[in-house]
């Protein structure tokens, strides 16, 4: 699991030569600003990504660099949930349709063979 303070701590002290570009496995972008670190451009470029990671929420950092700790979203038919005050309604979409009974297969809203609604 990466972290967003050792990240940043390396962006700010060795981003000059990519070392977090290396740790993020970034490694064109590390092996780039390791070519070019005599430049100071690579540096510079570093100060900035280490005060974004630094600034950076917990929750953002871990859904762009470790993604592995969010399983995928599946709808569930009726669950409702809130987010600013709107409430959203989670919809099932069918394996088959209901009008054609062909697979539903891309989880689409409307049937590909038949042009029916599927939900």
């Amino acid at each position: 699991m990466k972290s967003r303070l050792t990240a940043g701590l390396l962006a700010l002290l060795l981003g000059g030569f990519g070392a977090h570009k290396f740790y993020l496995n970034s490694n064109v972008s590390g092996v780039i600003r390791l070519i070019f670190f005599w430049t100071w451009i690579p540096a510079i470029i570093g100060v900035f990504d280490g005060i974004v990671f630094l600034t950076m929420e917990d929750d953002a950092f871990n859904r762009k660099y470790n993604p592995h700790m969010y399983a995928p979203i599946q709808p569930q038919q009726n669950n409702s949930y809130s987010q600013n005050n709107t409430t959203y309604t989670e919809t099932k979409i069918p394996e088959k349709c209901p009008s054609c009974k062909n697979p539903n297969t891309k989880k689409l809203t409307v049937c590909e063979w038949c042009g029916g609604k599927t939900i």
